[in-house]
Parts: C-alpha cells; structure tokens; sequence
C-alpha cells in the first residue's frame, strides 16, 4: 500500500511538473481548439450545404452506369485500335493515301485539271454554254 502510494505521489509529481513545463504549449493547444469550435459554429450552415450537396453528388454517382460506360468505352477504343491497325496495314484509302502517294498524285492531279477547267469556263464561257432563244 505504502508503494502504491510512493508511485501515485510520484506520478503526480510528474504530470504537476509536465503541466508547468508545457503551460503555455497547453494554452496555446486550448485556444486553438477554442478558435476552431468557434469558427466550425459560425459556418454550421456552410457545413450543412456541403454536405448535403456531397450527398446529391454521391447518390448521382451511385445511380450512374460507370461500369457499362466504361465497357462501350472499352468496345470503342477496340474498334478504333482496329481502324488504326487497318490503316497501318494501308488498306481502305486513307491507308492506301498513307502507304502508296499514287492515289494522291492522281487525286492532285484530277484537282488541278478540275480547276483549268473552272478556270476556262470562267473565261470562256461561250465555248460551253449556247443561248438561243428560238
């Protein structure tokens, strides 16, 4: 009994010792929390919209089908993959365009000649087009 006594007057020794030391770190600790219990009850009604907007956001984002759009997301980027490859591959005629320029040197040829064409009509209109009223 004497011993336990020793130890719990010791003990209180202790904290008495601790609590002088740390005064003003003690203090500093209970303004803190003064200043942030004030500053949480001036904004209860801020906080209150916070969380009632987190809930719209968290029960719209329970009701959306993430999982489905990211499996049309995944089909999507599969058939893209496909198109490149293809592409890659030079088939179709954007490959074709992309692997082998004689399908654009004909296509740039063709526009050139359409455009001496335009350019003749314009200029000639008469060769091309005849009027007659009766």
């Amino acid at each position: 009994m004497r011993r336990t006594f020793i130890n719990l007057e010791n003990t209180t020794t202790n904290i008495d010792s601790l609590v002088i030391a740390e005064r003003s770190n003690i203090s500093a600790i209970l303004e803190n929390v003064d200043s942030l219990t004030y500053t949480l009850s001036q904004n209860r009604d801020k906080i209150s919209n916070i969380i009632a907007n987190f809930e719209v956001v968290s029960d719209s984002l329970s009701q959306l089908d993430i999982g489905g759009t990211l499996a049309r997301a995944d089909v999507a980027i599969d058939h893209l993959n496909l198109i490149l490859k293809q592409i890659n591959e030079g088939q179709g005629t954007i490959g074709m365009l992309m692997h082998n320029d004689t399908l654009y040197m004909e296509l740039n040829r063709s526009a050139e000649e359409l455009n001496l064409l335009l350019n003749d009509i314009r200029e000639n209109p008469k060769r091309y087009v005849k009027f007659s009223l009766f």
